[in-house]
């Protein structure tokens, strides 16, 4: 259980439920933790995703004048799941430039 919680993320979250109530009830137990990675591209409704995930969420491709603004923060957020403000910001960039 300690796994679900250092790794952290909604889906270890979840995980940790799922052992939870394995132990009471005897069903099967679930998945170990998946870690987390401790950078990279995070994006609204995908989580975690790898570059060309991320160039499809984008948009690039469609247009490619469009600047692009790289945001930081700390991987506290995707841990927590709290990246609503994150997810407001990007959600609001483009229509900002």
């Amino acid at each position: 259980m300690w796994a679900y919680f250092t790794e952290g993320g909604a889906d270890n979250m979840a995980r940790l439920l799922g052992y939870a109530e394995a132990l009471i009830d005897g069903s099967e137990k679930p998945e170990p933790a998946a870690p987390l990675l401790k950078a990279g591209i995070w994006w609204p409704s995908a989580g975690v995703i790898g570059v060309e995930a991320w160039k499809a969420a984008a948009g690039f491709g469609v247009q490619q004048d469009r600047p692009t603004v790289a945001l930081c923060f700390y991987c506290a957020l995707v841990q927590s799941g709290e990246t609503k403000p994150v997810e407001a910001l990007i959600v609001r960039f483009p229509a900002r430039v």
